[in-house]
């Protein structure tokens, strides 16, 4: 039996899962009862009353439904720029991890997604403060890209995303095949900001075939992102195997699983893995040419092809006990520890794996490694920080 849950933007009071659910399978069609509560009435309350009704629905059905009945709209943009939200976050938390457990089949069927910017090309403050003015001309801090990640409770991470400012850069392949074989996907805008249709293309051409590759044809999955403009409501009725839902308003920081340090710990290995290249490229130059100005050199050589690589080798490098510790703060242990299959990601993995453990000597080796080479400033952590 196939199941559907349905999302919907009904907002009594008292509900904190926007959703509405239904199953259904081949043959018959019902008309649907929403799960949208009473006043005072959660999801999980109301979803023991509802009977299960047979139904099959085509997606333009589906799309059209939901947005004549329930008024999706796409302009809706919550950001975290408002304090952060605990009430709501806790009110969230045993009703998603409810809804987890009595609906998807395993850890590996539950995946969150979330964008970042990188200033690839910034330099810690200590590197523009030479006597010499090695850097003088030079901006670097403004050249940025946006890339997003994706992962789910199980640890295991899709090919992220890398957004540019132009479509056919020169270092890049202009072929789609080429393209393919990349360490990340590749997609540009003038702003080089996640777009709704960026979105919409990566969720049908990279998410869905890399579900279809993990788990065959016939999945079920969940997907969680940031209530956004970037993320259109209509994305989740593009495909009946992927439930798309939407974290409440404010509550990012607190508990979306890659804002819990993955994206940071990203980050920093991608800087770590940037920074020994210049270091290399500085050694080389010197040896060569001592008039040279190597920082400039590099930086303006920089592409986005050696972004793309690096952003890969850094994801790689991201151990899946990062990826589930990260969904400590969002998944109420008690709850998971009621299915079989959710009970071994019921607490953290191990304390070995602490993730600003790792963040911090991290931080360490690249203020280490900075310091011993000499054409460069004293760069102290505080330094490395402000660049992340």
């Amino acid at each position: 039996m196939e199941t559907i849950p349905m999302q919907s933007a009904c907002g009594t009071q008292g509900e904190t899962i926007p959703m509405q659910i239904a199953r259904g399978t081949q043959g018959e069609t019902i008309p649907m009862q929403s799960a949208c509560g009473t006043q005072g009435e959660t999801i999980s309350e109301t979803s023991s009353k509802i009977k299960e009704y047979h139904f099959n629905a085509s997606h333009g059905w589906y799309s059209r439904a939901v947005n004549k009945r329930f008024n999706l709209r796409f302009g809706k943009l919550h950001g975290e720029a408002e304090s952060a939200d605990f009430q709501g976050a806790e009110k969230f938390i045993p009703e998603v991890t409810k809804f987890i457990v009595d609906y998807f089949d395993g850890p590996e069927f539950v995946y969150n997604a979330d964008e970042f910017g990188l200033n690839y090309k910034k330099v810690p403050t200590s590197s523009l403060q030479l006597p010499d003015n090695k850097m003088r001309g030079f901006k670097p801090n403004k050249i940025r890209v946006t890339g997003m990640v994706c992962g789910n409770l199980a640890g295991e991470k899709l090919k992220p995303l890398i957004i540019g400012k132009f479509q056919n850069p020169r270092d890049l392949p202009k072929d789609s095949a080429r393209r393919d074989k990349l360490a990340c996907y590749y997609e540009a805008n003038k702003s080089s900001w996640m777009t709704g249709s960026l979105y919409w293309k990566w969720f049908l051409s990279c998410f869905i075939p890399e579900m279809e590759k993990r788990h065959g044809e016939d999945f079920y999955v969940l997907l969680l992102v940031d209530n956004c403009a970037a993320h259109p409501e209509v994305v989740g009725t593009l495909d009946p195997r992927v439930i798309m839902m939407f974290l409440p308003p404010n509550t990012t920081s607190l508990i979306q699983p890659m804002d819990q340090g993955v994206i940071r710990n990203l980050k920093l290995k991608f800087h770590d893995i940037l920074y020994r290249q210049l270091i290399n490229h500085i050694d080389y130059v010197r040896v060569s040419d001592l008039s040279a100005k190597p920082l400039v050199e590099f930086y303006k050589n920089l592409n986005i092809s050696d972004v793309i690589n690096n952003v890969g080798k850094a994801w790689d490098d991201v151990k899946a006990s990062t990826i589930q510790n990260s969904w400590n703060k969002l998944l109420d242990k008690n709850i998971l520890r009621e299915k079989a299959a959710f009970r071994e990601f019921a607490g953290p993995v191990a304390d070995t794996e602490n993730i600003e453990t790792e963040n911090n000597q991290i931080i360490q080796n690249i203020v280490t490694n900075m310091n011993e080479c000499t054409v460069m400033g004293v760069t102290t952590a505080e330094d490395i920080t402000e660049v992340i």
